[in-house]
């Protein structure tokens, strides 16, 4: 059929194409599942496909439109009911795309790589002056200060905690000899007017990580905290604000 050589050499090889392109879809799958939060009857590619879909970013929209495509390819030859005779063969180019998104899948970065780290954490204790740690937060540009025992998250000290000493009835008053544990019933996390905060492990994947500081119907998250598993019971590893994901993400 083939008189030259290297044609056929050439045609065989992209026939070996179709079987790589569907094992690197299924790693690309395999690698997104642990990164993308999706239904059991949902594909994690689509779910993927649709978030970079909706971003600004018309870098993202372009690998929106890629996703879309090798979602496409993967299901006539996965369903191909044609025959023997593969619909088409898969080119480099879109080998190369599933090996590119995979690569940078798994060496993305993830919380620990973004958080500030609690060597540098500025936090308070249960017997920090309240208005030495308010200092230091409009000398900084923080908003937000963890209350911690054995660096442990038990509360969060910030302007609404100020905001609701304003609003209490009970008299209380903050002065240079006022300790945190004396208005503690003001900053407890759940306290903050749809502002929420959350735990997140500390190998959670930077797609998470952006998509966890989009409003929803529940509030606004100010501020990631980084432990070791994402339970709020164990020591705190960093935090994370929307400016961390977008300095060092």
């Amino acid at each position: 059929m083939f008189k030259n050589y290297n044609v056929l050499k050439d045609v065989v090889f992209l026939e070996k194409n179709n079987e790589l392109f569907l094992n690197l879809y299924k790693k690309l799958e395999s690698v997104l599942s642990c990164t993308v939060k999706a239904r059991p009857q949902d594909s994690p590619i689509w779910v993927f496909e649709n978030q970079l879909k909706k971003s600004e970013d018309p870098k993202k929209k372009a690998r929106s439109e890629k996703y879309s495509t090798v979602r496409q390819m993967r299901n006539i030859l996965a369903h191909d009911e044609m025959g023997d005779d593969e619909p088409f063969t898969v080119n480099d180019d879109t080998i190369e795309f599933l090996e590119s998104e995979i690569k940078a899948l798994e060496e993305q970065k993830r919380a620990l790589d973004v958080c500030v780290p609690f060597s540098r954490l500025l936090y308070a204790t249960k017997n920090s002056l309240v208005t030495v740690i308010a200092t230091k937060m409009l000398e900084k540009g923080i908003t937000n200060v963890p209350i911690l025992n054995e660096k442990k998250v038990i509360g969060m000290f910030n302007g609404k905690a100020f905001i609701h000493i304003m609003k209490s009835r009970k008299g209380v008053t903050i002065d240079e000899h006022t300790k945190m544990k004396d208005i503690k019933q003001f900053l407890y996390l759940d306290m903050n007017d749809g502002i929420r905060y959350e735990f997140v492990a500390k190998d959670t994947k930077l797609d998470i990580l952006s998509q966890a500081f989009k409003r929803t119907n529940k509030g606004k998250i100010e501020l990631l905290i980084v432990t070791d598993s994402g339970d709020k019971y164990e020591p705190v590893l960093g935090v994370i604000s929307p400016h961390d994901i977008l300095e060092r993400g």
